[in-house]
């Protein structure tokens, strides 16, 4: 779906993910951040900065965080290691397609479940 509003009364689109039992990229740094690249190229967007990401949290709540800022709002991810799945939000006032991102989140994380909604955001 493209996410096509008007300006006048549209602020962007607030994308919002849950994805369940990803492979053991979930668990990677290095192909998290790889993804955030790709994903940043498939719907065309443009980063501002570096990818801030770090593992953290205690006990069954450990796992890999990151916020890409882009030129249009950002992409934000939370990834569990014990249940390996991970949550995932791409804000833009920028049009993009949906299918685009389910389809790159398919290709690095290859996840079992994958339950999205669109929030238009406006005032």
């Amino acid at each position: 779906m493209l996410v096509n509003c008007s300006p006048e009364k549209w602020w962007g689109s607030h994308l919002i993910l849950d994805c369940a039992k990803g492979n053991e990229n979930v668990l990677s740094v290095e192909a998290i951040k790889k993804f955030v690249d790709d994903l940043v190229v498939e719907i065309e967007m443009e980063k501002h900065g570096e990818i801030q990401i770090d593992r953290f949290g205690e006990g069954d709540l450990v796992g890999i965080s990151f916020c890409q800022f882009i030129k249009t709002s950002s992409i934000v991810g939370h990834f569990c290691d014990v249940s390996k799945n991970f949550y995932l939000d791409v804000f833009s006032c920028k049009r993009f397609h949906t299918s685009k991102v389910i389809e790159c989140i398919r290709k690095h994380f290859d996840p079992e479940i994958v339950k999205h909604s669109l929030v238009e955001r406006g005032i």
